[in-house]
């Protein structure tokens, strides 16, 4: 199904205007998101010798090897907390190929996000909520067999980036976009969002995954659950139950670092083991939980283990 095809050009040129905050991604960085697509979806696992060699040009940055080191703290404590890199390739080869993407896709949206939206009065929760969103697809893309960490950071990061894009000086256009929606179901949600404001979020969405590289396909699996989610809500397999199962979660762990009291698909319940470990890693948020996207500032030599970042960033 063709659903962009409902949008007139200069709808669709709109839509794309609100992505102009992502101009000043790299195209190795699109490139590099390109091949790790193109792997996650042909299922292989082994690291991309072209992609080790874009991680290691990243990584010759002091910034980005701190943004490297902060998320090898957070989400491969404790395992590797003391161990002192000095080879980029040992970073590297601490992350799956999707949490790769979903790490680099990250960090250089929000850069750009914070470089537009950054001075806005809402950009200090609308950042925090990211970053625990950030914490979730990781965590929950990990334990939830079939869904992975780029389906998670689709359905719970993608949509807030997104919002975080629109804001302008005096937050007047999300402010309306949110108080426009307030009484409409999820089914027609769009389809309002597109007769008030010409276009929807989830068109700024697809073209933000077309900006980064992500594929039709990608933009596809969106499309879908946002105009067919009667369809697919009942579909363990679909993104629509992905993502409702998935906001679900997080929202009990960041509430209470609770297990969720509902009956679902068990393909999306974790071990009991995997259960014992997103509840400690949403226990006392203030001290599990660090803002990795905000270590680039700090002031330190280029060789530092994981576990000096995250002492860092307490």
């Amino acid at each position: 199904m063709n659903v962009t095809a409902t949008l007139e050009e200069d709808q669709l040129l709109d839509a794309d205007s609100y992505c102009e905050f992502l101009n000043d991604i790299p195209m190795p960085v699109v490139a590099t998101t390109r091949l790790l697509m193109k792997q996650i979806r042909e299922g292989d696992e082994s690291l991309n010798p072209l992609v080790a060699f874009e991680f290691k040009r990243f990584l010759k940055s002091p910034t980005m090897r701190r943004y490297f080191l902060a998320a090898a703290a957070q989400y491969k404590r404790p395992h590797e907390a003391e161990h002192v890199f000095k080879r980029s390739s040992e970073l590297i080869e601490l992350f799956t190929n999707e949490e790769l993407l979903i790490f680099l896709l990250s960090v250089f949206m929000y850069k750009s996000v914070k470089k537009k939206s950054g001075n806005h009065a809402h950009w200090e929760n609308m950042s925090h909520e990211i970053q625990l969103r950030i914490h979730s697809a990781f965590y929950l893309g990990e334990c939830f067999e079939g869904v992975g960490p780029f389906h998670a950071w689709l359905a719970l990061v993608l949509p807030f980036f997104t919002m975080a894009g629109l804001l302008d000086e005096k937050g007047a256009f999300v402010v309306k976009y949110l108080n426009a929606l307030k009484d409409v179901n999820e089914l027609n949600r769009t389809t309002k969002q597109r007769e008030i404001f010409k276009f929807s979020l989830t068109d700024i969405q697809a073209n933000i995954c077309r900006r980064l590289g992500l594929g039709a396909s990608t933009s596809n699996i969106i499309y879908t659950a946002a105009f067919n989610p009667e369809d697919s809500l009942n579909d363990p397999g679909s993104f629509s139950f992905q993502r409702d199962i998935l906001n679900t979660w997080h929202s009990c762990l960041i509430r209470d670092a609770s297990i969720p009291d509902i009956k679902h698909h068990g393909h999306y319940y974790p071990s009991e083991q995997n259960q014992q470990v997103l509840s400690n890693c949403y226990k006392d948020r203030g001290a599990q939980m660090i803002d990795w996207l905000e270590c680039a500032d700090f002031d330190s030599n280029d060789i530092l283990s994981a576990n000096d970042v995250y002492q860092l960033t307490c």
